[in-house]
């Protein structure tokens, strides 16, 4: 079951979008305060084990 606003949209999908917008811009910012105290290398590791984690 779907909710739809009055124009017709999705609502719950335009709510998934803002978050996932949301938390891929926040991303960004943690980046690059992890990159002032980190190495390269260790950042690298770091995303690569991430990706293969159960919870990516």
């Amino acid at each position: 079951m779907t909710i739809r606003a009055k124009t017709g949209f999705d609502v719950k999908a335009l709510a998934a979008v803002a978050v996932t917008m949301f938390l891929w811009a926040s991303a960004f910012v943690g980046i690059r305060f992890a990159g002032a105290h980190y190495e390269p290398g260790s950042l690298a590791l770091g995303s690569c084990w991430w990706a293969r984690s159960p919870w990516a």
